[in-house]
């Protein structure tokens, strides 16, 4: 991993990408040594970072793995996300870190107006399956159930197959009590 971060600094930032944050990201709870290892790959990319937004989503990404223990991770992680947003509001990626980060404060307003943002964006087909797929989870984590209706019959109108908004509207019918429809 450090070799990785070194490399980062002179040849690729893909390397250290790879190498490091990926694997650790798949890891729900962080050794010591991991968590150091994170902070170490944060560090690295902040030095090298100029005004690139995907260095600061990726940043931010590594503020998120770290937050579930520590929620003023994640507001690091939105600072480094406003900024990536100001350089590149059309990235997609951005949207996405920043819900985890909302979500993870358990801040499901602030999920739900990330996602809405990124669509005011005008992203492509399948790019909007996926937001209004995951604004209609938040406003069903907080049992807004019309409204996840709402974007759910959204994304079924982009894509009528898709098997998750299919699932989601049987969910939210069966929470309503409505057991015939789920």
């Amino acid at each position: 991993y450090y070799q990785a971060i070194e490399l980062n600094s002179v040849y690729s930032f893909d390397i250290a990408r790879y190498l490091g944050m990926d694997v650790l990201n798949r890891i729900s709870a962080y050794t010591s040594e991991q968590k150091d290892m994170l902070l170490y790959i944060a560090r690295s990319l902040e030095i090298g970072r100029k005004n690139d937004w995907h260095k600061e989503t990726m940043i931010a990404r590594v503020y998120n793995m770290l937050c579930a223990a520590d929620s003023a991770q994640c507001t690091k992680a939105l600072a480094y996300l406003d900024r990536a947003e100001r350089l590149a509001p059309e990235r997609y990626q951005v949207y996405i870190e920043k819900y985890i980060s909302y979500y993870r404060l358990e801040d499901s307003p602030n999920a739900v107006k990330v996602f809405e943002r990124a669509l005011g964006a005008g992203y492509s087909v399948p790019a909007s399956v996926d937001l209004h797929l995951n604004i209609g989870y938040m406003y069903g984590a907080v049992k807004n159930f019309e409204k996840a209706i709402e974007y759910y019959e959204k994304a079924r109108i982009i894509d009528p197959t898709n098997v998750g908004v299919l699932e989601s509207l049987a969910y939210v019918a069966r929470e309503k009590g409505d057991i015939e429809k789920a």
